[in-house]
């Protein structure tokens, strides 16, 4: 069934070891020739080390070999790290990871897909796409017969803006964000999508940020008078998020703390100022809201309930433990990230034990090392369990080895990372990774 906006959260992306997936070791003017003269499109996967929706591609959509045989039959696949390519992504306006485009060899957009999906919807919603000769014609009709629908107002507004109508993708956009619906769910299902595609327009465009900060400052009335929504506390948080206001979050949670400790919406802000903070990596502020260690133990608790559920009905037990028990893993894996920032090292190795026991893979020591990076500040501790995922692999795994390189340098040992340099770089065949690898020995030289 296609569901566009349905996005999730799963992890932090470990990049699709060779064989894995079907992408191509060229680059995109090569992609091009090669679908040109084979009669093909090519397909453009933007990734991120470090976003949880490209962890969730790389485990359950280019694992999936029936995804693979697709992208081996009807296109060109080939993989771009956002960081690496500032000039594809300015020219085919990506504003973030994970996107997924097919383009014409000619380098028209057919197709976008932004945030993930699973295998069999990315298959229905790009195939859907490639088969309309008019995307807006279509998205207008899908609208005029689902006029309740959110999904379909959202998926119309996204298909203005592919077609370059920036202003009237907007003004649907905020028709999905201000709309009621009589229909169960109504509109504020995707108040926060629509948030996150107002936060990405808001780069380039000023009506969008305006527009933005708008509902973010009415939310903000309504929750210091008492009258807000369950989804202001999110909707909040995440616009502050985009617009670099951190502080404003934490400014409205002090006051509603003050007044009403106990309320559903207090907490709830709470856990939005949180993930605020920890994108701006205020570590010190983030121990000042919560209670690091038993938040933790709690998603543990959660997770050992969540295993002991019937699985259900139609569901494969294997996915079914396989998400459950990842979805726990890289939920925990911030509040490492947040003990390491805050240098609670004894906590930090109680919970990345904790963490081993329940899933003792390549992924999870990636995972744990990966956190300790982002703040900053790795230990040798940290550099072992870069090591340990690097071996666990089985074969080159580009982000790990890169989290183990990184990691070195960090540390200030010279030699170690020249020696690590020597063994790990033959086993990337991407070029251009392979120089960058190199090149963090010449920064600290």
């Amino acid at each position: 069934m296609l569901q566009p906006f349905i996005t999730t959260a799963m992890g932090i992306i470990a990049i699709t070891a060779p064989g894995q997936a079907p992408f191509a070791d060229v680059d995109f003017e090569q992609a091009c020739q090669s679908a040109k003269d084979s009669g093909r499109t090519v397909l453009i996967y933007v990734s991120d080390t470090g976003k949880p929706q490209c962890e969730s591609y790389a485990e359950f959509t280019w694992g999936d070999e029936s995804v693979q045989q697709w992208l081996r039959e009807r296109v060109v696949a080939i993989e771009v790290p956002i960081q690496k390519a500032p000039a594809l992504c300015k020219r085919f306006d990506v504003q973030h990871a994970p996107t997924v485009l097919v383009v014409s060899p000619g380098g028209k957009v057919r197709a976008r897909v932004v945030g993930f999906r699973d295998g069999e919807t990315l298959r229905s919603e790009i195939e859907t796409k490639l088969r309309a000769s008019d995307p807006v014609g279509l998205a207008e009709t899908w609208v005029a017969s689902n006029s309740d629908s959110p999904a379909a107002l959202l998926v119309y507004a996204r298909t203005l803006e592919e077609a370059g109508r920036i202003d009237d993708a907007l003004e649907h956009y905020l028709r999905c964000f201000d709309g009621r619906s009589t229909s169960p769910g109504g509109f504020g299902g995707v108040q926060l999508v629509v948030v996150d595609e107002l936060g990405r327009l808001s780069k380039t465009h000023a009506r969008a940020k305006e527009a933005l900060m708008e509902r973010r400052d009415a939310g903000r009335r309504r929750l210091l008078t008492g009258q807000g929504t369950r989804t202001d506390p999110s909707v909040l948080a995440s616009a502050n998020t985009w617009l670099g206001a951190v502080d404003d979050t934490l400014e409205v949670y002090e006051k509603l703390q003050s007044r009403h400790p106990d309320s559903l919406t207090t907490r709830l802000l709470c856990e939005g100022a949180v993930d605020s903070a920890l994108h701006f990596k205020r570590y010190e502020r983030i121990v000042e809201l919560i209670d690091v260690a038993a938040h933790a133990k709690l998603a543990y608790d959660q997770y050992q309930g969540d295993v002991q559920r019937p699985i259900p009905p139609g569901a494969s037990p294997a996915t079914f433990r396989a998400l459950t028990r990842s979805a726990f893993v890289q939920r925990t894996v911030r509040y490492y990230e947040m003990l390491i920032g805050v240098g609670r090292h004894d906590q930090a190795a109680q919970l990345a034990s904790m963490l081993v026991s329940v899933d003792d893979s390549a992924t999870t020591w990636h995972l744990l090392s990966s956190a300790a990076l982002r703040t900053g500040h790795p230990t040798a501790v940290n550099m072992a369990q870069a090591r340990r995922a690097v071996e666990r692999a089985g074969s080159a795994k580009t982000d790990m080895i890169m989290t183990l390189v990184e990691i070195s340098v960090l540390l200030g040992d010279p030699a170690e990372t020249a020696k690590l340099v020597s063994q790990l770089a033959p086993q990337i065949s991407d070029a251009a990774q392979r120089q960058r690898l190199e090149r963090l020995i010449d920064s600290r030289e």
